[in-house]
């Protein structure tokens, strides 16, 4: 078992949703995002999302099954790293070090060059672009609180530009 996941039922899944499974240290901890809406619930906001699990799903489903494999290939490859990764990510994380976030992500990522450009843009690009947006609509509409991925912030197809290229003034707080 794998996050609770059967893993006889492996052959099964997609070449992205065992990556994505194995992916993820099994800590046995809340992840921040289930933590962070759990929290808004127990004090009764309106929660909605900045992605539907459809689009959330395409980001991965959409891509070639070749790439699929290759990543999945790469990700076995590093399983034995992941948990260290992860520890390394929190310690960055909780140093507010968005740069070097980013730059764990290349230390990291896909060996092949060409498919890890191709899959950031598909998991943070692509996506920046659509939550800045729908930000902007509900920032329209109300004060809101907003979590994304530390990853989706920096750079200049960030969150953060995107939102300042749209008139706002970003401060951090914390």
């Amino acid at each position: 078992s794998l996050h609770g996941f059967n893993m006889h039922k492996v052959d099964q899944l997609k070449p992205w949703a065992v990556t994505v499974l194995l992916s993820q240290p099994d800590t046995g901890m809340t992840i921040l995002d289930v933590a962070i809406y759990n929290e808004a619930l127990n004090q009764e906001k309106n929660v909605c999302g900045l992605e539907n699990v459809i689009e959330q799903i395409q980001t991965f489903a959409g891509m070639d099954v070749e790439d699929q494999v290759e990543i999945l290939k790469e990700t076995l490859a590093m399983a034995p790293q992941i948990p260290a990764m992860y520890q390394e990510l929190i310690e960055v994380y909780l140093q507010r070090n968005l740069a070097k976030i980013v730059s764990l992500s290349q230390k990291y990522g896909l060996k092949n060059k060409e498919l890890m450009d191709k899959f950031m843009t598909r998991l943070v690009v692509d996506r920046n672009e659509r939550m800045a947006r729908r930000m902007m609509l509900r920032m329209k509409e109300q004060n809101v609180f907003v979590a994304v991925g530390a990853l989706h912030l920096p750079g200049s197809q960030g969150i953060l530009n995107l939102l300042e290229k749209r008139g706002l003034t970003v401060t951090p707080v914390y």
